[in-house]
This record gives C-alpha cells, sequence and structure tokens, in this order.
C-alpha cells in the first residue's frame, strides 16, 4: 500500500494534490472498516472517540485527548522525530518478501538496541 509513491496522474482525482496521500488513504481504509463493522462497537466498547484517535496516530497528529499519558505511541506508529516507525519497518519486511529477496532487517533489534 505505498501509495506516497504513486505519480499524481495516477491517483483517482480525490486524492490528487493530496500531500500525505499514504496517510490520507490509510484514514479511508480505516472510516471504511469501521462503517462496515459499527455493529461490533458494543462488543468491544468501541467509539467514534476510538476510530479519531486511530487516524489522528496515523496521520502523526497529537490532537486526541483519549491518549493522554500514552503520547508515546505516536512515535511508534508514525514518528515525526527521526522517521522510525512501524510503518518503515512493514516496508522492508513486505517489500523484501514481494522481491523474494532476503532481508537483514531484525525487527527485534531494533526494539532492543535502537
Amino acid at each position: 500500500m505505498q501509495f506516497q509513491k504513486l505519480e499524481q496522474d495516477q491517483l483517482p482525482e480525490e486524492y490528487r494534490g493530496c500531500d500525505h496521500i499514504h496517510e490520507y488513504i490509510s484514514c479511508k481504509v480505516v472510516d471504511q472498516i469501521f462503517s462496515k463493522n459499527r455493529s461490533h462497537f458494543g462488543k468491544y466498547k468501541l467509539n467514534e472517540n476510538h476510530i479519531e484517535t486511530i487516524k489522528a496516530l496515523i496521520k502523526g497528529e497529537r490532537n486526541s485527548g483519549y491518549l493522554v499519558g500514552k503520547e508515546f505511541l505516536y512515535e511508534v506508529v508514525a514518528n515525526k522525530f527521526n522517521d522510525i516507525d512501524v510503518d518503515k519497518w512493514d516496508y522492508f519486511t513486505r517489500d523484501c518478501h514481494g522481491l523474494g529477496i532476503q532481508h537483514g532487517f531484525d525487527l527485534w533489534y531494533m526494539i532492543c538496541y535502537i
């Protein structure tokens, strides 16, 4: 899902000119998932604040009062400080797998020593 790598003319009209296309589309996907599964909200005690918090994490926007005391989660999901986050880790593993090559990326080493 590396939408940010697409050229503007390859994108659907509604996404052209968007500065952060990957984050924008990811938030649209979250909206679709939650809208199709709204009937399960009660079972898992989910509400609109949860959805907005997930989208804020994706975009790296620290505007969610829901994560008070857990602000570190922004650095895990969308790290604006040094850009090392789970999104990049996913690129390493997924892209290498897709290309059929082994990678030297060691997730546990990254977690423990960096």
